[in-house]
């Protein structure tokens, strides 16, 4: 497995990157949620692997949701993820999908696990449930 298809494939999902900006210059921040915290250390475990040390933290009580994050600022190697991902449009910062993104197998589960679900509809005569990926927040880029 590579790192990129770990990013890439939660970013497909609900993981997003925010800045906080400072005066000593731009924090980038990854974040990805979750209502089981089970698969938040199992995520923490695989960016591990690539020597990304990140946290757990509540994310919000009334949801009941985890978080898990890192600050990106810590790898270099990370910093041009948020360029890639989001573009200033009118004035506003959307989140795109890049125009270069590969789609493996493995980047395609990891938006399957954040994003997506198999869909069985008692009624239907197929067996084989379908699998839907949640694209209804996808902007188009211009």
């Amino acid at each position: 497995m590579k790192l990129a298809e770990l990013l890439n494939g939660t970013l497909l999902g609900d993981a997003g990157i925010r800045v906080w900006k400072s005066r000593y210059g731009n924090y980038f921040y990854y974040k990805l949620s979750a209502k089981d915290k089970m698969s938040l250390l199992w995520y923490k475990k695989l960016f591990q692997k690539f020597g990304i040390n990140c946290y757990i933290s509540q994310d919000n009580k009334i949801s009941e949701t985890s978080a898990l994050g890192f600050y990106m600022n810590k790898y270099s190697f990370l910093l041009n993820l948020r360029e890639k991902w989001y573009s200033k449009i009118n004035g506003k910062t959307i989140k795109l999908v890049p125009s270069d993104l590969r789609l493996t197998p493995k980047t395609l589960l990891f938006w399957y696990l954040g994003d997506g679900c198999l869909v069985r509809r008692k009624k239907d005569k197929n067996r084989v449930p379908p699998i839907v990926l949640a694209t209804n927040c996808f902007s188009k880029r211009i």
